[in-house]
């Protein structure tokens, strides 16, 4: 295991962290919630950094429910790239306000 591997581990291990912190109530049903939605964005803009969100979704459902939506990105052959894009959007993520709309969290801005 290579030094990409700890570098990922340490990103999920914070996202989940920071996820468990953040929205404490949120359940398997509520997570798949924002997956569909993030995915369904990433499919109307094409935007990569969507991609990033689908992977933060995913890691904690996959973390916290045993469950994966995203099963691609829990290979060992997790992109260098796709890492960068996850660690940018958590620092958005981690500076935002967030509410629970529906069931389902989001930030204000």
């Amino acid at each position: 295991m290579g030094n990409s591997y700890k570098v990922r581990q340490d990103t999920i291990d914070g996202i989940v962290e920071w996820h468990k912190k953040t929205f404490p109530d949120v359940d398997l049903k509520s997570q798949k919630l924002k997956f569909l939605e993030e995915y369904k964005e990433y499919l109307e803009s094409g935007d990569i950094m969507e991609l990033a969100d689908m992977a933060i979704v995913n890691y904690v459902l996959y973390r916290r429910y045993d469950c994966s939506c995203f099963s691609d990105i829990i290979s060992e052959e997790w992109d260098d790239e796709l890492i960068s894009l996850v660690k940018k959007k958590m620092a958005v993520n981690k500076k935002r306000k967030w509410n629970k709309v529906n069931g389902v969290y989001r930030h204000e801005d």
